[in-house]
């Protein structure tokens, strides 16, 4: 029996969490140090540009929820998305009363960010592979084209 949500429903249901945690933080700022340039990225902002990450990756599983995919992968990279999008927003919420105006803790609290804008890019490409093709006793791309155009294959493979 399984007693686990689909996964599009987890990715959609994220979302109004996502717009609270926007609009609570709609104040606020993650300041993040490159080099010499700062970039200071609003909690409201970053709050729409997450949820809209969810959405979009609700919508494709919701499209291809009938294409057969290793669950295992379905899951780690929902579970992924999804913590790391609220893991950004509640470090958004505590950023200013945890740093101060202390440099180290700037510099640990910049680098965690760092860390989950990265994981939240890995997520992103492990989508890919949750949709590749699942392997099969055909898996030559080449062969099967060719057979599809009714060419003989050891015309090319040779």
């Amino acid at each position: 029996m399984n007693t686990l949500p689909d996964p599009h429903k987890l990715l959609w249901y994220s979302i109004p969490l996502l717009f609270i945690l926007a609009f609570v933080g709609r104040d606020n700022t993650i300041d993040l140090q490159y080099n010499d340039t700062y970039f200071i990225i609003s909690l409201f902002d970053a709050g729409i540009v997450l949820s809209f990450i969810a959405g979009i990756n609700g919508l494709l599983y919701y499209l291809l929820r009938d294409k057969k995919t290793n669950q295992t992968l379905v899951w780690v990279q929902v579970v992924m998305t999804i913590a790391v999008c609220f893991l950004f927003m509640i470090s958004g919420l505590i950023w200013k009363d945890w740093v101060g105006a202390d440099y180290q803790r700037f510099k640990i609290a910049n680098l965690s960010i760092y860390i989950l804008i990265f994981l939240l890019l890995l997520s992103q490409i492990l989508l890919i592979f949750v949709f590749g093709k699942p392997p099969g006793k055909n898996n030559n791309y080449s062969e099967t084209v060719l057979k599809s155009r009714s060419i003989p294959t050891s015309f090319f493979l040779t």
